[in-house]
């Protein structure tokens, strides 16, 4: 008869490299797998999409491991595995595995980490999973800490935006609403910000209605200063887009007359998808001034990717030297 350990860790592939994890393992299954092998990994990639794909791949070798020791795998041992790339994968099976005792146990394990795992390229995976799978009210330790470790501090970093974006999807209102003060009180700089803005778009997108409103009004009062920063063109066209028409049109007129504004848009990736939004929504006198304003900064215009994609889209050509400015001609 096979033994079920030989099959499982020959299914999760030949050994790598040990990771620091291997020491914490209980010593019956670091025994076994001295003799038999262990799984590879993969590092998570920069962009959160790809990084969150793979995070779900991985896993599935991660659930095999815990379903082979169950919890006693990483029991003792959460924020010491959470923090590495592979141990992070067994520490998100085990929650996931988890009944909602054993579960609320891992997580109070992560108790007084909180801002640092948010802050962990792999940690925060961790508290995602925490909070996607276990009651809101046995996340108020993650709401408590991130609050004490100030909204602003972990909102502006790459992992710690994601935390409070799943928790402002899943959790009731009441519980953080003093998140959503915080948000809104500073929310310009929020909206400029590179990660920041992620978590004023989950609010427009995901909020109550009086929050949202809340919002749509704040960034049509700051319009014309958050498109003068590629994020913020982002958040003013989400925002955009929960508008009645006639907002829309008025928004619009009033982008379009601040002089320069929709060319100095155009030569961002972000700013340029609302700019093309923005045209739509002209009326015939303004949008006929916008296209002068374009032809006559064309060679601004033809220098940038996505300025020339503008001029494509509304039937100007870009000048000669701009273009061969813009590719070492």
């Amino acid at each position: 008869m096979a033994c079920p350990m030989q099959s499982l860790l020959a299914r999760l592939g030949s050994r790598g490299d040990r990771d620091d994890w291997f020491r914490y393992l209980p010593p019956e299954l670091r025994n076994s797998i001295d003799t038999f092998g262990t799984t590879g990994g993969s590092q998570p990639r920069e962009e959160e999409a790809q990084e969150t794909a793979e995070n779900e791949r991985s896993l599935s070798s991660g659930s095999q491991v815990v379903r082979a020791a169950g919890s006693i795998a990483v029991r003792g041992r959460v924020w010491t595995l959470a923090q590495e790339a592979r141990g992070c994968r067994w520490v998100q099976a085990a929650i996931e595995r988890a009944g909602r005792a054993e579960g609320v146990a891992l997580a109070a394990e992560l108790h007084g980490h909180v801002a640092s795992a948010a802050r962990s390229p792999h940690a925060n995976h961790v508290l995602q999973r925490c909070i996607v799978t276990m009651a809101p009210e046995d996340c108020q330790f993650i709401v408590d800490e991130v609050e004490e470790a100030g909204v602003d501090h972990v909102a502006k970093n790459k992992y710690g935006c994601r935390i409070l974006q799943r928790l402002l999807e899943r959790c009731p209102r009441q519980q953080v609403r003093g998140m959503l003060e915080a948000i809104i009180r500073d929310m310009p700089s929020f909206c400029v910000h590179p990660y920041a803005n992620y978590i004023v778009q989950t609010i427009l997108r995901h909020g109550s209605s009086g929050d949202r409103q809340r919002i749509v009004s704040v960034t049509l009062g700051e319009a014309e200063e958050l498109c003068r920063a590629p994020h913020g063109c982002i958040v003013v066209l989400v925002a955009f887009e929960t508008l009645h028409p006639d907002l829309q049109d008025a928004l619009a007129k009033r982008l379009a007359r601040k002089q320069g504004l929709l060319v100095n848009m155009a030569c961002s990736k972000q700013g340029a998808a609302l700019v093309q939004r923005l045209i739509h929504s002209l009326h015939e006198r303004d949008r006929c001034q916008a296209l002068s304003d374009f032809t006559a900064a064309a060679g601004t215009l033809g220098a940038s990717e996505h300025g020339r994609r503008i001029l494509e889209e509304l039937g100007i050509p870009a000048t000669r030297s701009a273009v061969g400015l813009s590719v070492g001609l």
